[in-house]
């Protein structure tokens, strides 16, 4: 097969990074890169020879794929492993940069996080889901609560369990910084909880005439469709609500939005009140490819990447023309670390690029330092970022 030219490739890599390219292109690209890896390559623009670029490209996707083990449902992606780390200064101040090594002292402490959770039952017993033996946990209301040994819960009728609860029973499950878990709610609905968030639903979802669960944090929903009984999720100002679909809900207190991505189906999102009442004051109806952000007291609708936003489920840290606060607000949260800065202006930096979640910290931020006017500085748990 003819390989694209420089142009052609830059043209492609382009499209890919910004949500645009066609299904015939990405077959163009995935075909030339044979893609089986999952490694990122850093692009550091047109002052690469053609030669250079090609050879970092194969040289990554060709290399082995790491075995992860994330505890998640992989979906079989036809992905791109180029990743273009584009600011304003790469040029010159790339080259002399890209040999400087990153000042690590204590790297072996910080590896990526895993599944990492706690399940509170009805009764306020708490169970460690990381030290819980695989199999049957307990049984609630005539649901069998088990463990798999990839990392999931999974809720299931039991004929032979006991019923005798209360209809306002609820269990809880959390996930620590640098944790995430998924679970099979008892109505069949799927979620992937994301580090640093909490999921509280009743133990009687399956037989409500409103399946309504409370979220904090970040999670990614695929909806068991009924017709009769909507789906509601509700954050601390936000109410979602859905017949059967698949999204992804970040609200961590921290961010500056919530944010709503629609991948399939069709959601409403409604801004609620702050008081007793818990009324809605708007509404918008979301199609997939739109997200929705609140912030403040209002809804905004954008088009967005839907696929990128929930490239965490599937591995990947996914950066598109991000501040590189916002990028560390997601590594402190996924590495359970501890972000300082000591220049301000380091905080609005700004990167694009994919990069796997299951690297050292290390290699995370040695790309970030390579392509940018930042320095890192690791000790311990904590993470100094400065400009360079």
């Amino acid at each position: 097969m003819r390989e694209p030219d420089k142009a052609r490739l830059k043209e492609l890599a382009d499209k890919w990074l910004k949500g645009t390219i066609t299904s015939e292109e990405r077959e163009l690209l995935d075909s030339w890169y044979d893609l089986n890896g999952e490694e990122p390559v850093l692009w550091d623009g047109p002052d690469s020879t053609e030669s250079e670029l090609r050879g970092r490209l194969f040289a990554n996707i060709q290399s082995n794929k790491a075995n992860v083990k994330a505890g998640f449902r992989y979906q079989k992606l036809v992905r791109i492993a180029a990743v273009l780390l584009l600011l304003l200064s790469v040029g010159t101040y790339f080259f002399n940069l890209r040999n400087k090594p990153l000042a690590v002292p204590d790297i072996t402490a910080i590896q990526p996080g895993g599944n990492k959770a706690f399940l509170t039952l009805a009764n306020g017993e708490k169970i460690s889901l990381t030290d819980a033996d695989n199999g049957a946990l307990t049984n609630q209301a005539g649901i069998k609560i088990s463990k798999t040994a990839d990392g999931q819960l999974v809720y299931t009728a039991c004929t032979s369990c006991a019923k005798d609860v209360e209809s306002t029973a609820v269990n809880t499950i959390e996930t620590p910084r640098g944790g995430q878990y998924q679970v099979h709610l008892p109505d069949g609905t799927r979620v992937w909880l994301n580090s640093s968030s909490k999921l509280v639903y009743s133990i009687l979802l399956n037989t409500q005439q409103e399946r309504k669960v409370q979220l904090t944090g970040e999670a990614y929903f695929e909806v068991a469709r009924n017709d009769q009984r909507p789906f509601i999720v509700q954050t601390r100002v936000q109410e979602l609500k859905v017949l059967g679909t698949h999204f992804n809900i970040n609200s961590y207190i921290e961010e500056p939005y919530i944010r709503t991505t629609l991948l399939e189906g069709r959601v409403q999102v409604s801004l609620m009140e702050k008081d007793a009442s818990q009324q809605a004051k708007e509404s918008v109806i979301l199609k997939p490819g739109e997200q929705s952000l609140i912030a403040g007291k209002e809804i905004k609708v954008e088009k967005v990447n839907a696929g990128n936003t929930v490239d965490w489920i599937n591995g990947y840290f996914v950066f598109n023309k991000e501040s590189l606060e916002s990028i560390m607000r997601k590594i402190s949260r996924w590495y359970d670390v501890d972000v300082s800065y000591e220049n301000e202006a380091a905080r609005q930096q700004v990167f694009s690029g994919t990069v796997s979640r299951f690297k050292n910290i290390s290699e995370l931020l040695e790309k970030l330092e390579l392509t940018g006017p930042v320095k890192f500085t690791i000790k311990g748990k904590q993470v100094k970022v400065e400009l360079h």
